[in-house]
């Protein structure tokens, strides 16, 4: 009996040692793709926050859930007083009042919609966005775990743009009121 007690010992030892290695291989695979996510996740962020366009995460109700980088240098804000703010704080004159009145709209389907609107600046002047949306139906960032739908706004600072139109403009009545006057 005891030799059969040893043998068996020896058996249980083995097939420890057996998992222990299995073990010791998983754990090592594991090792390698945390490494790998917590890699992609440093290129996603980095992508997400030096982008050339200023991208929000905004809720059902209008409220800044993530803000990347670029916007925060483009309104002059730093992110801790944009995140949790409704994003019409961001927006001036007539274009609060057309955001609020299209965004359930805009939330439930922004494909080839975009909206302009006056934008404001922590300091110094207004600037007009062009602002164009996705809806993100999976989870984006920690703040996410119910995995409601978010809007990906992407603003685009067009008041160049705006003010080349409008001296187009001026420049094409300037030369409409010549030619009435020759």
């Amino acid at each position: 009996i005891p030799e059969l007690a040893n043998e068996q010992a020896k058996k249980l030892v083995h097939e420890l040692q057996v998992h222990q290695i299995e073990l010791e291989l998983q754990n090592e695979e594991l090792r390698r793709v945390m490494a790998e996510l917590e890699e992609s996740h440093k290129h996603f962020f980095s992508l997400f926050h030096q982008a050339p366009l200023g991208y929000l995460l905004l809720d059902d109700v209008g409220l800044i859930c993530e803000v990347n980088e670029t916007f925060c240098r483009i309104v002059g804000q730093h992110r801790s007083e944009l995140v949790g703010s409704p994003f019409v704080e961001c927006l001036e004159g007539p274009g609060r009042d057309v955001f609020l009145a299209r965004y359930r709209a805009f939330f439930r389907n922004p494909t080839g919609k975009h909206l302009e609107v006056l934008m404001r600046r922590h300091q110094g002047s207004a600037f007009h966005g062009d602002l164009k949306g996705a809806v993100l139906s999976t989870g984006l960032g920690r703040q996410q775990a119910n995995n409601l739908p978010r809007l990906l706004l992407a603003v685009t600072d067009v008041t160049e743009r705006k003010w080349a139109e409008e001296k187009r403009l001026q420049l094409e009545r300037q030369m409409q009121q010549s030619q009435k006057l020759e």
